[in-house]
């Protein structure tokens, strides 16, 4: 398994949680079997076995935590359990924004691309199929954004992708 610690985790993916190190632990052995099958064998192997070289072990711990993050943006991030993600909070009237389902899937699914980014040198067939996926619906995402920006500034209609 890759080692590395929920701190560590805690510290690239920039979080400050406290109290679901338990159940961010839980999901380590679901996190490394996909990095595992993503990725190529002898790659892998030399990162448990601690002989592959330091940018090599980075990516992995970096790749490992945004896929965790990715796993578990939707426990790590609410208010209270069943909530959801908060988007923002008005002060005066104790109101609370959630995200939508879909933003939800847009943030895992951005998280995810960063993973298969950073590990992209080390993957497999599989994986770079999935880093290919990944990349294509972040592309048409983004077309879709400009798209829809430049029918608000300029009035004209945009078919959406």
């Amino acid at each position: 398994m890759i080692k590395i610690t929920i701190d560590e985790f805690k510290q690239i993916c920039n979080l400050s949680i406290e109290d679901k190190d338990d159940f961010i632990k839980s999901k380590f052995l679901i996190i490394d079997e996909l990095v595992r099958a993503n990725t190529n064998h002898s790659a892998y192997e030399q990162v448990i076995g601690g002989v592959a070289y330091e940018l090599m072990e980075q990516a992995f711990k970096t790749g490992f935590s945004y896929f965790l993050y990715a796993e578990c943006i939707d426990f790590l991030n609410t208010d209270t359990l069943g909530d959801g993600i908060v988007r923002s909070t008005g002060y005066l009237d104790n109101k609370k924004e959630m995200i939508s389902f879909e933003e939800m899937e847009q943030r895992r699914n951005k998280l995810e691309l960063k993973a298969y980014s950073i590990l992209q040198p080390y993957l497999n067939e599989k994986g770079q199929k999935r880093y290919n996926e990944l990349r294509s619906w972040d592309d048409m995402a983004r077309s879709g954004g400009k798209a829809i920006q430049m029918q608000e500034t300029t009035g004209s209609r945009v078919a959406r992708i």
